[in-house]
């Protein structure tokens, strides 16, 4: 149990340390803590993760601001192993004229919840309806962004252009194995914009792909493109969210396509909630991956900074391979705790 020791440790720190040290410096902290048990298997799997913001302010235009996030590794055998991730660590410089530069490691701007995938705390859900807001295995770079933040009527929008470059285990056609690729010349533009009800995120990123195998004659730089769309309607008390990422690349990798639908009620601390979510994978005519997630959920805030989570998740994967088709369905109950500091 060295591995949990070490988190309930990170997690102590972050409540103890989680505060404004002085007017330039402040550290946050957060704790997932899950649940949860397969109906058909019978399997009860139980986990936690843990991360630790901290913002520097160095003068009245730069500031330091570095994320890192641990978690259980539940595929290892070894008591001592976990996940650490520096998820963004970047400096900005606000040149004034509502500009600001950037320069670091970034997520991947896909989605306004791209950068706070890992803390629970900030979504209804107990967990995001679509696994990855990437592709093709990448959803990080390191390079610089420019943003630029600008009004017209009652609407705020902030555009922001990114560049860079991201190295990633990449899935192949074979599914027990993975590729190393290194994405050069990333390249993305995103427009953000929201009022008192809506809010819009539309992104689109490109770059070229390069591949690392030299055991195979797999063709050694691909450009793939991706593009996504989010949206939040706020109408009384229900919220409608909807999200669309979809990236296309030829030969070796699979085309991705991911979406997903959500409609909540807040009912004073009360939440609840149901989602629909669609994957998909298309192998080039060789194999065709799908997977569907209907879930039935309630969130509800206990204190400021700690919210409950229940949820059922109706689970049905679909392969397609040929002139066969098999299909796997799965029913998932979670409970999950999350806190922020």
């Amino acid at each position: 149990m060295k591995k949990r020791n070490f988190l309930i440790f990170i997690l102590l720190t972050n409540f103890v340390y989680a505060l404004e040290i002085n007017e330039s410096f402040r550290i946050d902290g957060y704790a997932n803590i899950e649940g949860k048990t397969t109906t058909q298997e019978n399997i009860d799997t139980f986990g936690m993760s843990t991360g630790i913001q901290g913002r520097y302010q160095v003068s009245e235009n730069i500031s330091i601001t570095g994320h890192i996030y641990f978690e259980e590794d539940n595929s290892s055998n070894s008591l001592n192993d976990y996940n650490e991730d520096i998820k963004w660590l970047y400096a900005d410089y606000y040149l004034g004229n509502e500009i600001t530069l950037r320069a670091g490691k970034f997520q991947f701007p896909t989605f306004t919840s791209s950068e706070t995938g890992t803390i629970g705390y900030s979504r209804t859900w107990t967990e995001n309806p679509i696994s990855s807001y990437g592709a093709f295995g990448y959803d990080n770079f390191i390079g610089a962004e420019i943003l630029k933040n600008f009004s017209y009527d009652n609407y705020n929008f902030l555009l922001q252009l990114s560049y860079g470059k991201s190295e990633n285990e990449l899935p192949t056609l074979n599914n027990n194995s993975s590729l190393k690729g290194e994405a050069d010349s990333i390249g993305g533009i995103t427009l953000k914009t929201s009022n008192d009800w809506l809010m819009l995120n539309i992104s689109c990123i490109r770059a070229l792909s390069t591949i690392d195998d030299p055991q195979t004659n797999l063709e050694p730089n691909v450009n793939f493109n991706m593009y996504a769309f989010e949206t939040q309607a706020d109408l009384d008390d229900f919220s409608f969210k909807a999200g669309f990422v979809r990236a296309d690349l030829s030969s070796i990798f699979p085309d991705e396509q991911r979406y997903y639908t959500s409609l909540e009620y807040n009912y004073n601390d009360l939440t609840p909630y149901i989602y629909y979510a669609n994957e998909e994978l298309d192998f080039k005519n060789q194999e065709h991956k799908k997977s569907e997630n209907y879930s039935l959920g309630l969130r509800y805030d206990i204190y400021k900074n700690i919210a409950i989570k229940f949820s059922y998740i109706n689970s049905i994967d679909t392969l397609k391979y040929n002139n066969s088709e098999s299909t796997n369905k799965e029913d998932v109950l979670k409970t999950v705790i999350n806190v922020i500091f």
